[in-house]
């Protein structure tokens, strides 16, 4: 197996093969290591953002509270240049089709059909196996693909490929991968697939990046590069189009901006971006009810008032959440079930109202599977799942066993945050 590409090594290649680059800040590290493994890459998967270019960066980085980010290693902009958003798992490619992935293991053009996708039975998680690249474009078969940004892909596929010693064989689309997907729509594959190979076959950065080549090395006039949406008053009221389901662009992302701001922090788990979602409108709901609104005022869609307040800085602000209120838990309550319940038959619960907060706090900490958690009886799994936690809070011996004491019953609520005793 190779030893797994480093950041370091993923930027070098790339500039070797003369591709411009842009780093972002953090991007070495960002990514979703904690939720899986990464690695070993297999390969290369290429998709389109099906976006425009307003404020793509920002959402590719940060994703949505669905599906966060990283979502991709590399963004490619119609100028060609390879903007650097992570490194290590990312969620670019979902679930796909385990016999693609062994064809692209073993070199195997053309991939079988794939018959899988993000959630079927059948599928493989791609994340930990392949390099993404996320390019620009709107994916609707009308929206041109640049030159530049063509090359720019062929490039960066051939970076990672010639590292590894890799053929173009181990280059596939997102389409290729899930049953579910198109991108990346309006590219010619096999010209693609020529261009990378050509590549591979020379020197790393043998050919002039100023034109795409197709692998025969013809030139071809390069089209002017779309310029991104620029209000004339950046303060104005853009309008209720821009707002709403389906709206992707950067006057949503402003206005997460603001509201986050104003004490709408706690809506958004990865930060405001161009994509209209649940937390743009509960934070925008939120700010207008501080300022006494009800009704369709308040329906979380900005209207100019809304914009104006949130520009201006004027207003009330967002107030704090209003504490939950926990379950109070008896400890007595608790020690009676723990010596009355394992004798008892399956699934028989004494005191269920103070048995039920322990198991969802023993389950919240991973003591205690979910199959166990909700009946309410402190039975013989109970027992052992209490137990362990109070090992793990340092206690031996005696105080590990026998009956809940108030100090590891306490320990426990304070920790899961789900109860507190009395």
């Amino acid at each position: 197996m190779a030893k797994m590409m480093t950041a370091a090594q993923f930027l070098a290649a790339l500039k070797a093969e003369g591709v411009p680059v842009r780093e972002r800040k953090g991007w070495r590290t960002h990514n979703r290591n904690h939720k899986g493994k990464w690695g070993p890459l297999n390969g290369v998967m290429v998709h389109h953002t099906a976006s425009g270019t307003d404020g793509i960066e920002q959402y590719v980085s940060s994703g949505s509270t669905a599906l966060p980010g990283p979502l991709c290693h590399g963004l490619i902009e119609k100028s060609g240049t390879v903007v650097l958003v992570g490194w290590g798992r990312a969620n670019h490619a979902g679930g796909g089709d385990p016999d693609v992935l062994r064809a692209v293991q073993a070199e195997q053009w053309p991939v079988p059909k794939t018959n899988e996708h993000d959630g079927s039975n059948g599928s493989v998680d791609g994340n930990p196996h392949f390099v993404g690249y996320e390019c620009v474009n709107k994916g609707d078969g009308k929206d041109p693909w640049p030159a530049l940004q063509l090359e720019a892909i062929a490039r960066a596929c051939a970076a990672v490929c010639r590292h590894y010693g890799w053929t173009v064989d181990s280059v596939i689309r997102h389409l290729d991968w899930s049953d579910w997907k198109s991108d990346p729509r309006g590219v010619d594959w096999n010209r693609m697939r020529s261009r990378i190979a050509t590549i591979l076959k020379g020197k790393p950065n043998a050919t002039p990046f100023k034109s795409w080549a197709d692998g025969d090395g013809d030139d071809v006039e390069q089209p002017e590069q779309p310029k991104p949406e620029q209000p004339s008053d950046p303060d104005a009221f853009p309008g209720v189009s821009k707002f709403g389901a389906d709206a992707n662009n950067s006057y949503v992302t402003r206005l997460g901006q603001m509201l986050v701001k104003r004490g709408g922090s706690r809506f958004y788990s990865v930060g405001p971006g161009p994509r209209w979602g649940d937390a743009d409108r509960d934070a925008t709901k939120a700010f207008q009810r501080a300022q006494g609104w009800t009704g369709s005022d308040a329906d979380g869609i900005p209207g100019p008032s809304t914009w104006q307040l949130l520009v201006k800085g004027q207003g009330k602000s967002i107030p704090a959440a209003t504490p939950a209120q926990k379950p109070v838990v008896s400890l007595a309550n608790v020690i009676a079930a723990s010596r009355k319940d394992p004798s008892a038959a399956q699934g028989k619960a004494s005191h269920p109202a103070d048995v039920k907060p322990v198991e969802a706090a023993l389950l919240k900490l991973g003591f205690l599977s979910k199959s166990y958690a909700s009946d309410g009886a402190y039975g013989t799994t109970t027992v052992a799942a209490y137990n362990a936690f109070r090992r793990s809070i340092g206690l031996k011996g005696t105080d590990a066993s026998g009956d809940p004491g108030r100090q590891s019953l306490g320990t426990l609520g304070s920790r899961s945050g789900l109860f507190t005793v009395k």
